[in-house]
């Protein structure tokens, strides 16, 4: 991560929010405490001064959302304080590692497929087999003098078809 318009994509690009929006909404207060959290204490980017001058805020805003803001994300939205831990921890590691990271994202895809067909596989022998139990349903439904009617008449049936 070299610059702080490069921390803005990737917290947007986490928190699906356009920090730049001006609004006061939780989605925006609480995704631009962690663009300035990330700045400040993880990534070291500037002065409160340096990062507000981003979304034209002062250094009173900036200071507010890490000391205030970004502690009720901790308690308060657990999803959130994830974002921030995997871009925080994840942020160096890409830019180390991609080739690892595209062979491991690689061998995960690699493994969901087989996962999907064996689960398919599952589903169409369970989709067999819930027809044949539609038939005992149906079945176990009739009375017992019904039921010695029900497969005389499924014998002549067959015996009909033969």
């Amino acid at each position: 991560m070299e610059t702080l318009g490069e921390l803005v994509q990737v917290v947007e690009r986490k928190t699906g929010v356009i920090l730049s929006t001006k609004s006061r909404k939780d989605d925006y207060v609480m995704a631009r405490a962690i663009f300035f959290k990330l700045a400040k204490d993880d990534f070291m980017m500037g002065s409160y001064d340096q990062i507000g001058n981003v979304f034209d805020m002062n250094h009173a805003t900036v200071i507010h959302s890490v000391k205030k803001t970004f502690p009720s994300i901790q308690h308060y939205s657990p999803h959130l304080y994830r974002i921030y831990l995997s871009i925080k921890s994840g942020v160096r590691i890409a830019e180390k590692d991609y080739k690892a990271s595209y062979e491991a994202l690689t061998y995960e895809h690699n493994d969901l497929k087989e996962h999907c067909k064996l689960l398919q596989e599952k589903s169409d022998e369970l989709m067999k087999y819930s027809e044949d139990n539609r038939i005992t349903f149906m079945v176990s439904k009739l009375s017992d003098s019904n039921r010695i009617l029900f497969f005389e008449r499924c014998d002549a049936m067959l015996n009909m078809m033969k």
